[in-house]
């Protein structure tokens, strides 16, 4: 229903989208439930949520012969964190979650968290346009949203194992020049940003600092939405549309009504009214947290949530985020998908060329670009989820710009996995690789001309072309 509903998108019309039965699970150990068919429905798949820091794996880097590596663009989760709001949920204790590394130090984790807090004395990093510059942030308990010790942990590992996975193409980078990381402009992803990297680049000796560019959102949920110049875009069609399908659609009041005996059910085991309970997914922020970190379940004045109900939480939290995030996903991760394409024609043309580019963010930038791409599995992003995307060429000793676009591929790696197929690509190599061609085709709306003006100001203006007509609409 989710593809269908992104064919018509392509269209410019944005009508009622179909909600699809998801089932939703978390890290929980088994002692917290006495219903074994729940305690397997939720146990067997949920680890992948929380995301347990260990050894890395997947398909990324894997070698293919008769091409050549050109970059590698990853859009990363942050962290494991604490709860937005840490007493979000009236009448059940708050959460405290330590946020002292040396808990950590006393783990089998211990070195790498030591190795990273001997790289970040050093100030390996700038942090440009933001105040957010603590990198290295601890205290007795997480404030609301922080970055957990667990969080930093998941990102070193991360790091770890794409310095292996990417060896002989990192070994060739100088940090100064083809590196390029951009971050929302929130402690946590901008700490993540550095953990990855930090372990990425942990033996680079050289003296230049690598440089994290921050961009405050301009629109609600439109993180990095700018421009060929790295501008801010506006785009005041993603908040009305946003509004619309939150309150008026016909989606909404049908996944409101799925809603409403859940939260029913709710407040009255907290002893509360409806409308005292925050948002579900305030609620499912505290569920998951209390899970991640084996604090059980909560517990009302009287009696604890039943397994029921929070499995039915669960499933409908992720419901919501196909609610908020289908109708509008291109709007949000339309700018993304045009940068990586500008990056890549960069390399190219050899000219402000990255080879490794980093955009750190939410779960709410994840989603929406795998929507775009046809390739979300319908459910919520685990903590230090990963977008990798690698572009190769063809090793023909093409010479000229145009014969390099027509040979140069890419492919998507979700997690580790491989999408073997991608909304717009027309042609593709292996199955797998996607022509660069369709990428800049749908990115500027079709107006890409392989025999015109291939300048860069020109290709970069065009590979915004999509973007800025669906903003202005």
């Amino acid at each position: 229903m989710i593809k269908a509903f992104m064919l018509m998108r392509r269209k410019k019309i944005v009508i009622a989208i179909g909600l699809a039965s998801i089932f939703v699970i978390l890290l929980v150990p088994k002692t917290l439930f006495t219903n074994n068919s729940i305690v397997s429905n939720f146990f067997e798949d949920s680890q992948a949520y929380c995301n347990k820091a260990a050894d890395v794996t997947g398909d990324e880097g894997r070698n293919l012969q008769g091409y050549e590596l050109l970059q590698v663009q990853v859009i990363i989760r942050h962290g494991d964190r604490a709860p937005i709001e840490l007493d979000a949920l009236p009448n059940t204790s708050p959460v405290h979650i330590s946020c002292l590394f040396h808990k950590h130090a006393e783990t089998n984790y211990g070195t790498l968290m030591q190795r990273f807090e001997k790289v970040m004395s050093k100030s390996p990093f700038l942090v440009v346009n933001s105040k957010n510059t603590e990198l290295v942030q601890q205290s007795i308990y997480c404030k609301g949203g922080q970055l957990t010790p667990h969080g930093y942990l998941q990102h070193l590992f991360l790091g770890k194992y794409l310095k292996f996975r990417y060896k002989d193409f990192l070994d060739n980078l100088t940090v100064d020049r083809d590196i390029l990381v951009k971050s929302t402009d929130v402690a946590r992803t901008i700490q993540s940003a550095a953990a990855l990297l930090s372990e990425l680049f942990y033996d680079y000796k050289k003296d230049h600092s690598i440089i994290i560019y921050v961009y405050n959102d301009q629109v609600a949920d439109g993180h990095m939405l700018l421009d060929e110049n790295n501008q801010n875009l506006a785009c005041h069609k993603l908040p009305e549309i946003m509004s619309f399908f939150e309150k008026k659609s016909n989606t909404w009041k049908e996944f409101v009504n799925k809603l409403f005996p859940i939260l029913k059910n709710i407040a009255n085991v907290l002893h509360l009214e409806k409308k005292d309970l925050p948002p579900i997914n305030r609620i499912v922020d505290i569920l998951y947290t209390r899970l991640c970190h084996n604090k059980g379940i909560p517990r009302g004045p009287g009696e604890k949530l039943s397994s029921k109900v929070v499995k039915d939480a669960f499933k409908v939290a992720h419901e919501y985020t196909i609610v908020k995030h289908g109708a509008v996903a291109e709007y949000q991760s339309l700018s993304i998908l045009s940068q990586m394409a500008k990056h890549a024609f960069d390399i190219i043309v050899g000219k402000a060329s990255k080879k490794f580019v980093l955009f750190s963010g939410h779960d709410s930038m994840i989603t929406p670009f795998l929507m775009l791409l046809e390739i979300y599995d319908g459910k919520w992003p685990p903590y230090a989820s990963r977008v990798v995307v690698e572009f190769y060429l063809k090793n023909n000793n093409t010479a000229s710009v145009k014969q390099k676009i027509e040979n140069t591929f890419f492919r998507v790696i979700y997690n580790g996995v491989i999408a073997k197929k991608i909304s717009f690509c027309k042609s593709s190599d292996f199955e797998t690789l996607c022509s660069l061609l369709a990428l800049f085709d749908y990115v500027s709306n079709g107006s890409f001309n392989i025999n015109g003006d291939l300048s860069r100001k020109n290709v970069h203006k065009l590979l915004f072309t999509r973007i800025k007509y669906i903003c202005e609409l």
